[in-house]
């Protein structure tokens, strides 16, 4: 018999639409799981009303400020009061008037659990993308991208596969940072020097690597049927193409707990005209039910 899994959820930036997606997803799909709400109280409450919405949960912690809900949800997880915690979205430019260095859940997230890094992945229904850097500018990619880095990322997928997706032997593919992979160092040497010996390394001790393979077919039909997931090694790389699909879900690896999140922003252009979608949070809660279930036999 399952347990019943402990769900946080931060609500968000309030004058968002995370409180909308998050009321919407309580209310109109039952989940075996309890539910304890961080965020602004009366935020909630006018969605609930604006949308005419009674969503079922089972406490709230009211906050005025979204990154004091978010830190108190996480404090309560490391704590082990929750079992999963499920995120909705948050302006990373006015989550910086309080927390001057914010550039992300994942990265916030790391550090308040003392890891060294976090990684961000995608789930679709066919497809699952780990990044190996987030949220940094496009001229830093180069830079940033080092086997230590590119190691830890793979390893992070491949105990994901492992461990929540139950894959004995996980086939992770490869993307390299260079139009068709470098192609032999004709278009860049990020490939030669760094992709393929971190590859050569991790095959050689029994991890299952593919690639590198150029960006513009690594999603190709004839490519998937090849690999469990993909490394992808900046954030625009590959997102365009996993948030094409009807749903997906952010999930955060490498934390000492169970992490998913929406596939969106915060919707500034649609707060409080009962708009926003909550497919993608309904999915993230229910992938996330799933994985903390498989996490905890």
């Amino acid at each position: 018999m399952k347990r019943t899994i402990k769900v946080g959820i931060s609500l968000g930036d309030p004058m968002g639409i995370g409180p909308e997606v998050s009321a919407k997803a309580l209310s109109i799909q039952l989940y075996p799981a309890s539910f304890v709400l961080y965020g602004n109280k009366s935020s909630f409450d006018g969605a609930c009303r604006i949308c005419n919405l009674k969503p079922s949960f089972d406490g709230f912690n009211d906050f005025e400020k979204p990154i004091e809900a978010l830190r108190s949800a996480t404090l309560d997880i490391l704590d082990g009061k929750l079992d999963l915690l499920v995120t909705a979205p948050l302006s990373k430019e006015a989550a910086r008037v309080e927390e001057k260095d914010f550039s992300g859940h994942t990265e916030f997230l790391a550090r308040l659990s003392s890891v060294k890094k976090a990684t961000m992945m995608f789930v679709a229904s066919d497809l699952k993308v780990s990044l190996v850097t987030t949220h940094i500018p496009l001229c830093e990619v180069p830079k940033r991208i080092n086997a230590e880095l590119l190691s830890l990322t793979i390893e992070h997928t491949n105990h994901a596969l492992k461990n929540l997706w139950g894959i004995e032997n996980p086939r992770i593919a490869i993307c390299g940072i260079n139009p068709h992979a470098g192609e032999n160092g004709l278009f860049g040497n990020e490939e030669i020097n760094v992709i393929h010996p971190t590859i050569h390394n991790l095959n050689s001790k029994g991890f299952n690597l593919l690639g590198p393979f150029g960006a513009d077919t690594i999603l190709t039909p004839a490519r998937k049927i090849l690999y469990d997931a993909v490394v992808s090694n900046f954030h625009d790389q590959l997102l365009p193409a996993i948030k094409s699909h009807a749903t997906s879900v952010n999930l955060t690896l490498g934390l000492p707990f169970i992490r998913t999140s929406v596939d969106h922003g915060v919707g500034y252009d649609i707060y409080g005209k009962n708009l926003a979608n909550p497919s993608s949070m309904i999915e993230a809660i229910s992938l996330g039910i799933k994985l903390a279930n498989r996490e905890s036999h």
